[in-house]
C-alpha cells in the first residue's frame, strides 16, 4: 500500500486536532505471574556499574536470542552473579527486545540458572536494560 501526502487543508485540520492531545500514561508490562523467576519492578539492588554487560541494540530477535543464550551459559560457567542485559526501549518504548528478553529468560532452559530479573537503575540503562541475577553454583 502506498502512502499519499496530505493536502494543506488536511494538514491544518490535523494540526488543530493535535494541539490538545496528551500522551496516555504507559502501564508497566510484567511477565506472567506463573513464572518461577521473580521479576522485580523495583530498581536493582546493586549500586555499582556492572562489568558483565550484553548489548542487544540493533539485533534481530533471532540474533539477540542466540547471543543471550551464549552469554548466560558463559557466565554460569565462570560463576558470575549479576549481569546487565541492554535491550534498548525501541521506538516509543515498544521495542520487541524489551518485551521478548524477559520472556526468554523466564520460559526457556535458561531459567534454571536465573534467580531474579529486574529493571536496571537509570544510570545502568533504566527501562531499556535488565539486571539478571544468576543462581549460585551448588
Amino acid at each position: 500500500m502506498s502512502r499519499r501526502t496530505l493536502s494543506e487543508e488536511e494538514k491544518a485540520l490535523l494540526s488543530a486536532l493535535m494541539q490538545d492531545v496528551q500522551p496516555l500514561e504507559k502501564k508497566k508490562r510484567m511477565v506472567s505471574a506463573r513464572q518461577s523467576i521473580p521479576v522485580k519492578s523495583a530498581l536493582a539492588t546493586s549500586n555499582q556499574q556492572l562489568s558483565t554487560t550484553l548489548d542487544l541494540h540493533g539485533l534481530t530477535l533471532e540474533q539477540a536470542h542466540r547471543r543471550l543464550v551464549v552469554f548466560i551459559e558463559a557466565h554460569v560457567k565462570n560463576g558470575s552473579r549479576e549481569l546487565l542485559v541492554i535491550t534498548g526501549k525501541g521506538k516509543g518504548g515498544e521495542g520487541a527486545l524489551m518485551h521478548e528478553v524477559p520472556r526468554w529468560l523466564t520460559l526457556s532452559d535458561m531459567k534454571a540458572h536465573i534467580s531474579m530479573v529486574s529493571k536496571a537503575k537509570p544510570q545502568q540503562g533504566g527501562e531499556g536494560a535488565l539486571i539478571v541475577r544468576l543462581r549460585r553454583k551448588k
